[in-house]
């Protein structure tokens, strides 16, 4: 399967996640719209902070519903979708080896494989938006507050600005604003301190019971041609450190030794879009051979230049994925300003931020002569 067409396996699911990002960020920036408009001293606030707050949580917990059950059947269908297909590419090899091959529909053990992870990565999702909350700097310093803390406090802190006249609501809506695009909604782990974005951490859910089920159907189809030999898949713009193994042939033990299967910095590991594929000595053919792989990685490596910069084919594609997650926060802003009913400057001002950040992805993306991915930037439609 090439990584194009991997990374786009768990893109239903961030999307489910990205939308309930929006509308949390949203349901923040309208209620303190509401109540800097309606409310013209702060003790009115507090009688109506916790009908307000009370309110918050009962949205929240529906649209946390509701992108769990979209991922539910996304999962589903992702799971059964994509591995019956590549499940089926094996059926040429077993011919070839004279081996039964038992078809998907009859095949009774990797269906019950498939449902166990599937209900794995749905227990997980739901673990991801048990702890939900956004990241802020406080004394120079990052704490994570959950989501009920952070409506507190940012409301709070909002509207006390306001009823005070220390800030008028244009700068109070663009500081929310900011804070909250900045962080993103993201999964914390209050124990360990670890954090990260919820898009982010449901694809990498996704991904990671993807990459275990067709390791185990690999596996298990090795064991039923009789060979202990993987041929590990090659894609263009792999990070340094897999170049040197991508594309080659190996044993079982040497994918762990060589190429450090089980690792997370190895085969199969974080953000790893590699795989490794039965291979039978005699019935089976290596996709590349050791030159084509030497001459591929020559142009790789060799670097290209785009607005005075250098970049290899590795280090452009890091860059796309950081314009990316730039443009994403870029146009959460746009929308948080409207939704808010920012100054028009300053909605003028991000939307041609965006444009300029588009540009760059647009141009870089030609001038290396690699695939642009907008549906990683569209959030909501």
């Amino acid at each position: 399967m090439e990584p194009g067409k991997i990374e786009i396996i768990p893109q239903p699911i961030g999307d489910g996640f990205t939308t309930l990002q929006d509308r949390i960020m949203r349901d923040i920036v309208r209620r303190l719209k509401i109540n800097a408009g309606e409310i013209t001293r702060s003790a009115d606030w507090q009688i109506n902070r916790l009908q307000q707050l009370g309110m918050s949580k009962q949205e929240v917990k529906a649209a946390i519903q509701q992108a769990l059950g979209v991922s539910d059947a996304a999962i589903d269908k992702i799971y059964s979708d994509a591995i019956k297909e590549e499940y089926a590419r094996n059926a040429d090899l077993y011919k070839a080896s004279g081996k039964e091959f038992i078809p998907f529909s009859e095949n009774k053990e990797l269906q019950d494989l498939i449902s166990s992870i599937a209900a794995q990565t749905k227990g997980e999702l739901i673990n991801i938006t048990g702890s939900l909350g956004f990241v802020t700097q406080e004394g120079g310093k990052l704490k994570a507050l959950d989501l009920t803390e952070y409506y507190t406090k940012t409301l709070d802190s909002a509207i006390n600005d306001i009823m005070s006249g220390s800030f008028d609501y244009n700068t109070v809506l663009k500081r929310v604003t900011n804070d909250m695009t900045n962080s993103g909604l993201r999964m914390i782990d209050y124990e360990s301190g670890y954090h990260n974005r919820v898009d982010v951490a449901a694809r990498r859910a996704v991904m990671t019971g993807f990459n275990q089920t067709m390791s185990q159907i690999n596996e298990k189809t090795a064991k039923d041609l009789g060979t202990d030999y993987f041929e590990v898949t090659y894609h263009y713009g792999a990070r340094p450190e897999h170049q040197t193994w991508q594309g080659r042939v190996y044993s079982k033990q040497q994918l762990i030794e060589i190429c450090g299967l089980g690792s997370g910095a190895g085969l199969k590991g974080w953000n790893c879009y590699h795989d490794y594929l039965p291979f039978v000595p005699g019935a089976s053919v290596r996709t590349y051979t050791g030159e084509q792989l030497e001459t591929m990685m020559k142009e790789e490596n060799t670097p290209k230049t785009y607005q005075g910069k250098e970049y290899t084919a590795y280090e452009a594609k890091q860059r796309q994925r950081q314009l990316e997650t730039t443009m994403r926060a870029q146009r959460q802003k746009i929308s948080l300003l409207e939704e808010g009913g920012a100054d028009p400057n300053d909605i003028i001002d991000a939307k041609s931020k965006y444009r300029v950040t588009s540009q760059e992805y647009t141009g870089l993306s030609k001038a290396m002569g690699i695939p642009q991915q907008r549906e990683r930037v569209m959030i909501a439609g």
